[in-house]
């Protein structure tokens, strides 16, 4: 080597000399610095689990600042701490060295890992039941676990319970397959009859009494046998499961029967029981069975029969009837009607069914009678009635007084009681205030015959009118004989009653005396009322023979009218200057109030001044069919002469007028009597 390779040489040594120093000094200033930073702004760090602290990695993420043995130091006054370990979750954390805290905490949170199990075979009925409690049904095990050791039981009705048992590592997952026991239990089929074939899911096993051994599951048992009806079951076998036993009792298979009848309607019975008859009835095959049907009025008929199992027939039931001897006898000879069907007159030896019948036994005049029988095939049966006339029945269910559906009090009158009947009406020229149109006439009434007790009201008067009454209490006036007539038929519809007027567009026509429903008095009935009814003998006026009227008769032209009448009775005084309300005054000695006085009244009769034919009895008189004008009979408040007070008295009018009203009759039964 030359000089000046040496002195290169030793060039390069002091140089490396004089680097050395430099670094050793920068180190120790690096060190010392760090040293007063490590000492001054150092955290600790404590790190749990255990098993964390010893697989943590920790790390500054964000900010300047080293760590060093578990402590973490920065050059600034925050920094983000990243803590890392196998197994558990990432935790990060804020640290502020400008706090003074110098000792952090991290709890590490552990990853749980995947546990499945399945089983073999698998099923959606197993159960999973984690720390002896169900967490789910379904055919496998899913869950995540915290490590350590664990227990899973498995439940599956069809299989042996099993528990599983097993390590759940960390970060680790777990995946088991279970093979489950099939379970078994004893089955014991009996039947009556034995002998019966056993299926079991399609599969001949044997004959009963069977006893075989059933896995878990759900099974079709079937137990059949010739002429019986196939028994059927399903049958479960789990793991709660005893031994089990089954008993069927078979039932025959059923023999059929078709049944007509003729005539329909009546009852058939199958061995005493009542059944519907049918195309298709059922019975027990191999017996005796008895059929029956029989209907009122009919031969019952019986057929026995025993059938073969499903075998079919068909039956048919016609009947006869069944017929009584019935013999039917009445007084006076009448019709026989039997359900509406004549059967000619009275005696009458019959042949009827022996069912329910109704027997009417009819003739004009008299009431029918109507009989319930049910003839009897092995007796006789007689059917005898003494008839009574209509009259006769009517009459016995007649009231002596009855009030109407407008609440008209009604009397009933008899005429023919002591056979009073028959009297004279009008007056003998030689009385005193007599008229020449007070024609003698001898009358007989002879049919009972309802009189109102009262003059019709305005209150009675106005439900026919349907307007409001003004004087409710006191008779109507100022009333046209046509339209009185009116009234009649209108009270006669309303209570069922046959119509006596006739009307052809508002004008009567004629009348029906026979008629039952209301209707005027007759003159010749208004004078009997007025004088002979309820007396010992036929008077003049109302009250008897005297003119002198008694106090308290009637309503007259009396002394309280004096300034309105053009004539009164002196020293009489009713207490009445115009109409007093009906019924003011006691009744007279027929029972009936203001026959006379108060208002006159208008009668039936057309007005009529021809003489009687000589030596006739008139027999319940009712006068001309039609006429312009009708008969006005009895007094009223503005009568005060001996001519109007005679109950003979009688005018002929046309037009109503202010003292005129009017009281109704009508017959008990108007056709005879």
């Amino acid at each position: 080597m030359n000089k000046f390779e040496q002195q290169l040489v030793d060039a390069k040594k002091r140089f490396r000399t004089r680097l050395l120093f430099v670094g050793l000094g920068g180190f120790s200033l690096l060190f010392v610095a760090l040293f007063v930073i490590y000492w001054t702004r150092a955290v600790s760090v404590h790190i749990t689990p255990q098993e964390a602290a010893y697989l943590s990695d920790l790390s500054i993420s964000d900010g300047v600042g080293l760590v060093i043995a578990g402590k973490v130091f920065s050059l600034g006054k925050q920094a983000e701490l990243l803590v890392k370990a196998k197994g558990f979750y990432d935790e990060t954390i804020e640290i502020d060295f400008g706090s003074g805290i110098r000792n952090i905490s991290v709890n590490m949170r552990e990853v749980p890992s995947q546990v499945v199990i399945t089983t073999t075979p698998a099923s959606e009925k197993t159960q999973w039941l984690l720390n002896g409690k169900t967490k789910f049904v379904g055919e496998r095990f899913v869950r995540n676990m915290l490590s350590g050791l664990k227990s899973v039981e498995i439940d599956h009705p069809y299989f042996v319970e099993e528990v599983v048992e097993f390590e759940v590592e960390r970060a680790k997952s777990v995946l088991l397959e279970v093979e489950l026991k099939p379970i078994s239990r004893n089955l014991v089929i009996q039947s009556v009859p034995d002998k019966a074939q056993v299926e079991i899911n399609g599969e001949l096993v044997g004959q009963t009494p069977v006893e075989i051994e059933l896995e878990g599951g759900v099974h079709n048992l079937n137990v059949s046998r010739s002429g019986y009806f196939t028994a059927t079951d399903t049958i479960e076998v789990t793991n709660t499961s005893k031994d089990l036993l089954r008993d069927f009792i078979l039932k025959t298979k059923l023999a059929f029967v078709g049944v007509t009848v003729s005539p329909t309607g009546g009852m058939l019975t199958v061995d005493g029981l009542i059944t519907n008859p049918s195309s298709k009835i059922s019975l027990t095959p191999n017996q005796n069975h008895v059929l029956r049907y029989e209907k009122d009025g009919y031969i019952s008929q019986s057929s026995n029969i025993n059938l073969k199992p499903e075998e079919q027939t068909k039956i048919s039931f016609q009947l006869q009837e069944e017929t009584g001897q019935v013999i039917v006898k009445s007084h006076p000879v009448a019709e026989i009607l039997v359900d509406g069907k004549s059967f000619g007159n009275t005696p009458q030896d019959l042949k009827l069914q022996t069912i329910p019948q109704t027997i009417v036994l009819k003739q004009e005049g008299y009431r029918a009678e109507e009989i319930s029988i049910t003839p009897d095939a092995n007796s006789p049966l007689l059917v005898q009635k003494i008839l009574q006339t209509e009259f006769e029945v009517q009459m016995s269910q007649a009231a002596n007084m009855v009030t109407n559906s407008v609440g008209i009090k009604m009397k009933l009158f008899d005429p023919r009681v002591n056979s009073r009947g028959r009297y004279t009406m009008g007056a003998p020229r030689n009385e005193t205030g007599q008229r020449a149109n007070e024609f003698l006439r001898e009358v007989e009434l002879t049919k009972p015959f309802y009189v109102g007790t009262t003059e019709v009201t305005e209150g009675q008067f106005a439900s026919f009118k349907g307007s409001k009454p003004g004087n409710p209490d006191f008779p109507v006036k100022n009333v046209s004989w046509t339209h009185v007539v009116e009234f009649c038929n209108w009270l006669s519809k309303q209570e069922g009653l046959e119509l006596v007027y006739n009307f052809a567009n508002g004008i009567v026509v004629g009348f029906n005396p026979k008629a039952n429903g209301y209707r005027l008095l007759t003159e010749a009935e208004w004078e009997w009322l007025a004088r002979v009814a309820g007396r010992s003998k036929k008077f003049k006026f109302v009250w008897g023979n005297k003119t002198t009227i008694p106090p308290r008769s009637g309503n007259f032209a009396d002394e309280s009218g004096k300034k309105t009448l053009a004539r009164i009775i002196p020293r009489y005084n009713d207490g009445f200057p115009s109409i007093a309300p009906v019924g003011s005054f006691p009744a007279d000695p027929a029972g009936l109030h203001d026959v006379a006085g108060n208002v006159s009244e208008w009668v039936h009769d057309v007005y009529s001044l021809i003489p009687p034919k000589p030596n006739q009895v008139e027999l319940n008189p009712f006068g001309e069919q039609i006429g312009t004008s009708h008969v006005i009979k009895g007094s009223n408040f503005r009568s005060a002469t001996v001519t109007e007070m005679r109950s003979s008295f009688r005018e002929g009018l046309t037009e109503e007028q202010e003292e005129i009203g009017f009281r109704i009759a009508r017959y008990v039964y108007g056709k005879e009597g």
